[in-house]
C-alpha cells in the first residue's frame, strides 16, 4: 500500500509489537534520537547524557501507569538497538524541553450536525522542525487484547494523533501554563496511547483526568456515534482539567488554554500566533456549519491567513534554522468510515493521500 510516509503495522502482545515496530522502523528511530539530541541541547541546554538520565526516571512511572506500555516501549529499544532511555526520552520529549516547548498544531473537529454526511470529521496540522518529516511514520497496531489503532507519529513514538477500531479520534495540541516545571508525571505522548486504546469516550477522558500529568497539553477527542469532548489539561490530576464541547457542531483549538484553569498560560504570550490560529479555524468552521465535508476540513487546514504563522504553518527564514518551524504533516479523519487523509508537509503545498483502517492494519 503506497503512503506519503512508511506504515509500519504490528501486532501480537506489548513486548512483540514492540520488537516488531522496532525493528521495521529502526532507521527512521535511530534518525530521531540523532535529532533530538541537538534539539534537546538547543533548546533546554540539555546534553545527551543528562537527557537520557531524565528519560531513566520516567521507567517506574510509565510502569506503574501501564505495564503493557512500558513492556512495548522495551520492545521498541531491543527491535532498533537502542537504549530504552533513548525511547523514554523520544515519549518525553515535550517534559524534557520544560518551558522551551514551542507551539505545535492546530486541531479541529466537526459533528454529524455540521458535516454533510453526518459522520464525524477531525483534522490537524502537525506544525514541528522541517527534518521531522524524515522520521515520521504511519504505526498501526493491532493488539492480541483490546482495540486496534492507527497513529500518524514520529518513529520510536508511541502514540500522537490517530483513530481507533472502537471509533475513537484524537487530535492533540501542546499547551504551557506555570505549572510545567520538570514534574515527574505521566507524558503527553503516554496519555495519547492510552486515549487510543479506549473502547469508549468515558475510558478516553479518564485516561486524561485521573492521570497525574507531568506537564500541559489540550486533548481533542471524537467518537464516530456523534460525540466530540475538548479537554484541556495542565499538570496534576482532576481538578486541573476542563472540558468544551461543541458549538453549532464545530470546535478548533490551538495552543492556549481557553477555560479558567486556576494556571498562568506561558504559550501564548510567548507565541501570539496560537491566538489568531484558533479564532481563525472556528471562525472557518462556524462559516461552513452545515456543509463540512473533508474537502471543506483540508481547505480550512490550507489556510494562510497571518501568514507564515498560519493554519498552514510555513519556516520563518528570519529565525534560527531550529526554531523555523512548518506544517509536517496535515491529517484528517472520518471516524464512521474510518479512513484518513494525510499530506507530506504543508497542505497548500500537497494533496491528501486517502488511507482507509482496514488496509493500514493489513499493509505488510
Amino acid at each position: 500500500m503506497e503512503s506519503v510516509f512508511p506504515i509500519i503495522s504490528v501486532k501480537g502482545g506489548p513486548f512483540e509489537r514492540g520488537f516488531q515496530y522496532g525493528s521495521l522502523a529502526r532507521e527512521r528511530i535511530r534518525y530521531s534520537v540523532e535529532a533530538y539530541q541537538e534539539i534537546f541541547q538547543h533548546y533546554a541546554g540539555l546534553r545527551w547524557d543528562r537527557v537520557l538520565a531524565i528519560g531513566k526516571g520516567y521507567v517506574p512511572i510509565i510502569r506503574s501507569f501501564s505495564p503493557a506500555i512500558f513492556k512495548e516501549i522495551q520492545g521498541i529499544s531491543s527491535g532498533a538497538e537502542v537504549q530504552v532511555e533513548e525511547i523514554l526520552a523520544l515519549n518525553a520529549r515535550n517534559e524534557i524541553m520544560l518551558a522551551e516547548n514551542p507551539p505545535e498544531c492546530t486541531t479541529l473537529a466537526a459533528s454529524p450536525q455540521a458535516t454533510i454526511s453526518k459522520d464525524v470529521l477531525m483534522g490537524q496540522n502537525w506544525d514541528w522542525m522541517p527534518i521531522f518529516k524524515d522520521c515520521c511514520i504511519i504505526l498501526s497496531v493491532q493488539q492480541d487484547k483490546g482495540v486496534s489503532f492507527v497513529t500518524f507519529v514520529e518513529a520510536g513514538g508511541i502514540a500522537k494523533l490517530g483513530f481507533n477500531s472502537s471509533g475513537i479520534g484524537l487530535c492533540a495540541n501542546t499547551m504551557l501554563s506555570h505549572k510545567d516545571k520538570g514534574n515527574l508525571g505521566i507524558p503527553y505522548h503516554v496519555i495519547c496511547r492510552k486515549i487510543l486504546v479506549s473502547e469508549n469516550m468515558s475510558d478516553a477522558i479518564k485516561s486524561i483526568s485521573m492521570a497525574v500529568r507531568a506537564s500541559s497539553a489540550n486533548y481533542l477527542i471524537g467518537h464516530e456515534g456523534g460525540e466530540i469532548i475538548d479537554v484541556e489539561a495542565a499538570p496534576g490530576g482532576t481538578k486541573f482539567t476542563r472540558k468544551k464541547y461543541p458549538e453549532n457542531g464545530v470546535l478548533g483549538h490551538a495552543n492556549h488554554f481557553t477555560t479558567k484553569m486556576g494556571v498562568r498560560d506561558l504559550l501564548k504570550l510567548r507565541y501570539p500566533d496560537t491566538l489568531k490560529r484558533d479564532s481563525r479555524a472556528n471562525e472557518l468552521l462556524k462559516l461552513h456549519t452545515g456543509k463540512i465535508d473533508e474537502k471543506i476540513v483540508g481547505e480550512i487546514l490550507r489556510d494562510h491567513e497571518n501568514f507564515p504563522t498560519s493554519i498552514c504553518r510555513h519556516a520563518n527564514s528570519d529565525q534560527v534554522e531550529d526554531e523555523q518551524w512548518e506544517t509536517i504533516g496535515s491529517i484528517i479523519m472520518n471516524l464512521r468510515e474510518k479512513k484518513m487523509w494525510i499530506t507530506h508537509g504543508p497542505p497548500c503545498r500537497s494533496t491528501y493521500d486517502q488511507l482507509s483502517f482496514h488496509d493500514l492494519l493489513e499493509s505488510p
